[in-house]
C-alpha cells in the first residue's frame, strides 16, 4: 500500500515537472514567434528604405550620365548640338539655355562637382553623401525642375513618352540587387514583369507596385529564402530560449533526481528503523520474559534456573549495548570527531592471527574460511582493531549471503600501488546495480519488513569510513566463476 503511495505521488511530481518544462517551452516558442515576426516587419520597412535609397542613387546616377556627365566631356555653351541631350526632346534654343546653365554651375563649383563625379563614378553601393555632393544634386535639380526635366525613376519605368530615356531596368535591379545582398547574400530576389498576376502568401516579403492599365496593385519584387537571416537577428533570443530551457530542464532533472534519491534514502532509513525495531525489541522481550521468570521463580531457591535466567538476561543486554555501541560508533566516526590510531603493523601476522580469531568465532557454521599471505613480510601503518572489524564484517556477510557450504579466502598482497586485503567468496555475488550502493548508510537491497537476513545497512558504510581514514580504499567486484571480492587498498606511506 505505501509503495502504490509512493509510486503514484513520484508520478504526481513527474507530471507536474512535465506540464511545467511543456508550458515554458510553449511560452517561450511563442515568444521567440513574436520576436520573428517583428523582426520580419523591420525586414519589409528596411527593403521599402532600401528601395528609395537606391531609386535615389539611380536617379543620380542616370543624371550624371544623361546631363551632368555629357556637358562635363564637352563645355562648349557656343555649340550645344555636340552634346548629346537628345533624349530631352528640347528645342536648340532651350537646349543651348540647358548647356549653359549647367556649364555655369559646373564653373562655380569645380572642387564640389570633381567630388560629385568621383562619387558617383564609383562602385556600387554609394557611402552617405556629404553636403558637397547635396550641393550639385540640389542645383542640378533645380535646373531640371527650371527646364521641366523629369529624373524621377517611377517616371522612366512607367512612362511611355517618347521625350523621357527608357529606364536601365537591369542597372536599378543590379543596384538594387546588391544593396539588399549586403544583409544577406542568401536573400533570392526575383523581379516580376508587369501584369503577372501573383497571389501572395501571408508570409511571403514582397514589394509592390501600382500598375495604371490593370488599375491595381501588383507584386513587383518577390523575396525568398530570407529565413536564415531572420534567424540570425534574433540569434541572441534563440540562445536566451536555449540556454533558459537548458537550465529549467536540467534544474527540473537535478530536482526530480533528488526527489527520488529522498525517497530511496526514506525507504532505506524506513527499512533500517523496522529491521532495528525488531532487532531490539528481541533482546528487551526475552530480558523481560527471564526477569519475570525470576521474579515468580527465583525465590524458590532454585539456584540453577536462576543462573540460567541470569545468564539470558546478560546475553541479550551485551547483545543490546553491541547494537547501540554499532550505531553510536558509525555516527562519531562519520562526523569526523574521532580519528583512528595507526601503528606499523606486520601485516603477514594480523592476517594469520584474524583468520585464527575468525576459525574461532564461525567454527559452527557450514563454511570454510582460508587465509593467503605471500612470504615476504609486508608492513603497514593501520589500526589494527578496526581493520580486524572491516574484515570481521565482510567474513560475516559472506555467510549471511553466500549459503550453505559457502568457501571464503582471506589473500594479503603487496605492489608498487600500496597494499592489498582482499575478501573473496564464492556465492552468488551481489547484483550490479547495488555494487556501488552498498557503501551508503542505511543501505540494504530493498526487502520490506523481512528479517531473515539480519542487518542493519551500517557495517559496509563503516567500513569505507574507516578506509577512508586510512588514506585508503574499499572496492567490491563480481567474479566470473560467481561469487564477489572486497578489496581493501591500503597506501604504502601514510602522512
Amino acid at each position: 500500500m505505501q509503495k502504490k503511495y509512493l509510486n503514484n505521488k513520484r508520478l504526481r511530481y513527474i507530471f507536474l515537472m512535465v506540464t511545467s518544462q511543456v508550458v515554458l517551452t510553449l511560452f517561450v516558442g511563442y515568444w521567440l514567434s513574436t520576436q520573428y515576426d517583428n523582426e520580419k516587419q523591420v525586414f519589409q520597412k528596411d527593403l521599402i528604405q532600401i528601395w528609395r535609397s537606391t531609386v535615389n542613387d539611380y536617379n543620380n546616377k542616370q543624371m550624371f550620365i544623361n546631363q551632368i556627365g555629357p556637358i562635363l566631356l564637352n563645355p562648349d555653351t557656343l555649340h550645344p548640338e555636340k552634346i548629346d541631350l537628345s533624349h530631352l526632346g528640347f528645342h536648340p534654343d532651350k537646349k543651348r539655355a540647358l548647356v549653359r546653365d549647367m556649364v555655369q554651375l559646373i564653373n562655380e563649383y569645380p572642387e564640389e562637382v570633381k567630388h560629385y563625379t568621383n562619387y558617383i563614378t564609383q562602385e556600387y553601393p554609394y557611402p552617405k553623401t556629404d553636403e558637397n555632393i547635396d550641393l550639385i544634386i540640389n542645383n542640378t535639380l533645380k535646373l531640371h525642375h527650371r527646364y521641366g526635366i523629369r529624373t524621377n525613376y517611377y517616371s522612366y519605368l512607367n512612362s511611355n513618352s517618347d521625350k523621357i530615356k527608357k529606364a536601365d531596368l537591369k542597372l536599378f535591379q543590379s543596384m538594387f540587387t546588391m544593396r539588399v545582398k549586403i544583409k544577406d547574400s542568401n536573400i533570392n530576389i526575383e523581379y516580376l514583369p508587369k501584369n503577372k498576376v501573383l497571389m501572395p502568401k501571408e508570409s511571403t516579403i514582397y514589394l509592390e507596385r501600382y500598375n495604371k492599365e490593370l488599375k491595381h496593385r501588383e507584386i513587383a519584387i518577390l523575396f525568398t529564402n530570407y529565413y536564415i537571416y531572420l534567424l540570425s537577428v534574433i540569434a541572441p533570443q534563440l540562445l536566451f530560449a536555449l540556454i533558459l530551457l537548458c537550465l529549467t530542464g536540467f534544474a527540473l532533472f537535478f530536482t526530480y533526481r533528488g526527489y527520488v534519491k529522498q525517497m530511496k534514502l526514506n525507504t532505506l532509513r524506513s527499512d533500517f528503523i523496522n529491521n532495528i525495531t525488531h532487532e531490539l525489541k528481541i533482546p528487551v522481550a526475552t530480558a523481560k520474559v527471564a526477569l519475570e521468570a525470576l521474579k515468580k521463580f527465583g525465590l524458590q531457591g532454585d539456584a540453577a534456573t536462576t543462573e540460567e535466567y541470569l545468564n539470558m538476561v546478560s546475553r541479550e543486554m551485551e547483545r543490546l549495548d553491541q547494537l547501540t555501541e554499532r550505531v553510536l560508533t558509525h555516527s562519531v566516526f562519520e562526523s569526523g570527531s574521532q580519528e583512528i590510531k595507526l601503528e606499523e603493523t606486520d601485516m603477514n601476522t594480523f592476517i594469520t592471527e584474524a583468520n585464527q580469531s575468525l576459525q574461532i568465532l564461525y567454527a559452527g557454521q557450514n563454511a570454510t574460511i582460508t587465509c593467503t599471505t605471500p612470504p615476504a613480510p609486508i608492513k603497514n601503518y593501520v589500526d589494527k582493531v578496526y581493520l580486524e572489524g572491516i574484515i570481521k564484517n565482510l567474513v560475516d556477510n559472506s555467510l549471511k549471503y553466500g549459503g550453505k557450504g559457502v568457501s571464503i579466502n582471506i589473500q594479503l598482497l603487496e605492489d608498487k600501488d600500496g597494499t592489498f586485503i582482499t575478501v573473496s567468496d564464492d556465492g552468488p555475488g551481489i547484483k550490479k546495480e547495488y555494487t556501488e550502493k552498498i557503501f551508503e548508510k542505511f543501505f540494504r537491497v530493498p526487502t520490506g519488513n523481512k528479517h531473515n537476513i539480519k542487518g542493519h545497512g551500517l557495517g559496509l558504510s563503516f567500513a569505507a569510513l574507516l578506509m577512508k581514514q586510512h588514506k585508503g580504499s574499499i572496492t567490491v567486484s563480481n567474479l566470473k566463476e560467481g561469487g564477489c571480492r572486497f578489496i581493501l587498498k591500503f597506501p604504502k606511506e601514510v602522512n
